[in-house]
């Protein structure tokens, strides 16, 4: 399953992620809330400051089934976590 995810950024410096590509796996039996995976992106400007923040936001998840939107991610920390249990796949691998 393929997951976008769209970095927001204030100013000219565009943040980067630590991994690229970030891979991660979670068990089909995963319960919701059950957080998997973390991505991590960086900014080169100032992070005193508006323009280094890094907030995070899935855009899609491809496939749609069995359920869209099955996971959540933290804004600022970019952890993600299930958001629809039950899954119905022998476990899910997310490439960002």
């Amino acid at each position: 399953m393929e997951i976008v995810i769209r970095v927001i950024d204030q100013n000219d410096n565009k943040p980067v992620f630590i991994q690229n590509p970030v891979i991660g796996h979670v068990h089909e039996a995963a319960e919701k809330d059950y957080e998997f995976m973390t991505v991590t992106a960086t900014d080169a400007d100032d992070p005193e400051t508006g323009n280094g923040m890094v907030n995070y936001k899935i855009i899609s998840q491809e496939p749609q089934l069995p359920k869209p939107n099955m996971f959540d991610i933290n804004i600022l920390s970019g952890t993600f976590r299930v958001r629809e249990p039950s899954m119905d796949q022998k476990g899910w691998s997310s490439e960002i």
